[in-house]
């Protein structure tokens, strides 16, 4: 009763300038057609890009797209592992990029991924890619699950190929349940989990806690 605990947010004026999914697209010669699925942040263990690169090789999709952003010590590894999976015509790595570019990225995504966390991380990710519009995959770690429910708001998932597998199939093949998760989840970050929002409970939180 000593602790507030808040979770992240995002600043909802950095997203007006984002480019429009078909002008994200341009940029890798990728069209409407495709699915895209994408990650954005550090290329650590912990984040578990590499099951997502081996469920993404096991997925059954013929125009299916994968777009890692950002750099880490694993980079070299996982680059290596999807050229041995015979995928690297599918996946583009960009590498570590500003973050104002970040946001255009995300842009032309249609799933958006967080295979795994710590457990102790709210990860800001979900909710850059929850005010973008898109259709999110995430680990069902506590800190997720204090802020999104299953099939509500995203498809939650546990550490293993199979779970994350089993998850982008599911998003694959419904196109009427993407848009439904990502109308959600939008509204609720964009409501909730804003930084104006977040600031004026925390002041809040101060002022009960002043009289009493």
């Amino acid at each position: 009763n000593k602790v507030l605990i808040t979770p992240n947010a995002v600043n909802p004026k950095y997203l007006s300038k984002t480019l429009s999914k078909e002008a994200a697209r341009a940029a890798f010669n990728w069209s409407n057609e495709d699915l895209v699925f994408g990650f954005v942040g550090s290329i650590f263990p912990y984040h578990g890009v590499d099951k997502l690169i081996e469920a993404f090789a096991l997925l059954k999709c013929e125009n299916k797209k994968l777009l890692i952003v950002g750099g880490g010590e694993l980079l070299p590894q996982y680059k290596q592992r999807v050229e041995e999976l015979g995928i690297s015509n599918l996946v583009v790595f960009t590498g570590a990029v500003p973050h104002q570019r970040v946001y255009n990225l995300i842009s032309a995504m249609d799933i958006a991924m967080m295979a795994d966390s710590n457990w102790y991380g709210s990860p800001v990710k979900i909710f850059e890619y929850g005010a973008l519009g898109k259709a999110v995959i995430a680990p069902n770690t506590e800190p997720v699950l204090d802020v999104m429910k299953n099939m509500q708001d995203g498809v939650l998932c546990k550490n293993n190929i199979p779970d994350i597998l089993s998850a982008m199939s599911q998003l694959q093949e419904n196109e009427m349940l993407r848009a439904q998760l990502a109308v959600c989840w939008q509204e609720k970050v964009l409501k909730y989990h804003n930084w104006r929002v977040v600031s004026q409970n925390i002041i809040e939180q101060i002022q009960v806690l002043k009289t009493t």
